[in-house]
């Protein structure tokens, strides 16, 4: 007989023994995650161990939900269910549960990032009552441009140095992992390049690059005056790329956060889309034979 239930936090070794089982194995291309790689998206990303479930039979994990939660929204970071107990209600229950133990103790928004590729993710949701808010853009630059003319005026700086000047603003509706909460808690492993006047910094880059030649993935910007925003991030995107020996990305993006010409013009690419789906939990979730 099949049970679920919610975890703790000595349930890590469990979680990622069934995210491996349930979740990885429909992707085989994911690395497989580790204990270490776990408590990291508990870091950067605030996963709770308290939103997070586990069904199984005897010892045997059939299904496993990962959640995050910040004060207004929950995310749902994946879910799924061992291909030998699918089409059997697992991951409809797992959904329904969280969902009514939010409308409870909140927060009862629920929110879930799915690349658009994945139709039967897309599918299960809006099955569940989830409703398509907006779409997220991929957005990639390979060719290697020239530095700009005035690429002298721009400076490095640290995460810290920005997060301390207010200059890392909330953008509505920004990807999880780019929210300022996120940045917040990898401002270590981030780099930065800004142009600052006597009085303050004018203009911000903040990105992060794994590896020499491996891809610089742009995580936050923003300018002080917003009639020379568009020139000025020109000048920091076009520096940074110009320094990059791999490919630029910007993921999850939209064209209210950034104009897509203005990236366009760099040589920016789109490449993929996600979507993005809520529910309000007091609301309820509708039936689904799915997951």
């Amino acid at each position: 007989m099949s049970g679920y239930r919610f975890c703790r936090t000595d349930d890590v070794a469990a979680l990622v023994h069934a995210w491996n089982a349930c979740y990885r194995v429909h992707f085989p291309d994911l690395l497989p995650l580790t204990v270490e790689a776990f408590k990291r998206l508990v870091r950067e990303l605030d996963l709770w161990t308290s939103s997070c479930m586990l069904a199984s039979e005897g010892d045997r994990p059939i299904g496993v939900l990962l959640s995050c939660k910040r004060e207004t929204e929950s995310l749902i970071h994946g879910i799924g269910v061992h291909p030998d107990f699918l089409r059997a209600g697992h991951g409809r229950h797992m959904m329904e549960s969280l969902a009514s133990k939010l409308a409870i103790l909140g927060p009862p928004r629920l929110v879930a990032e799915v690349p658009a590729v994945e139709e039967g993710a897309c599918a299960f949701l809006e099955a569940c009552g989830y409703a398509r808010e907006r779409t997220f853009t991929d957005l990639l630059l390979h060719r290697r441009p020239e530095p700009p003319s005035a690429a002298e005026f721009v400076v490095e700086v640290t995460a810290d140095d920005l997060l301390a000047h207010g200059a890392v603003e909330r953008v509505s509706g920004a990807a999880w992992h780019r929210a300022p909460e996120a940045i917040a808690r990898r401002r270590a492993d981030l780099q930065g390049l800004a142009l600052a006047s006597d009085e303050r910094i004018e203009a911000h880059v903040l990105y992060h690059s794994a590896a020499p030649r491996g891809p610089c993935e742009i995580l936050a910007f923003g300018a002080a005056m917003p009639e020379r925003r568009d020139a000025l991030l020109a000048l920091l995107i076009q520096t940074l790329a110009a320094r990059s020996e791999g490919p630029v990305v910007l993921r999850r993006t939209t064209p209210d956060e950034v104009p897509f010409p203005l990236l366009e013009a760099l040589g920016f690419r789109p490449a993929g889309r996600t979507h993005v789906y809520a529910i309000d939990a007091k609301g309820g979730m509708k039936a689904t034979a799915g997951g």
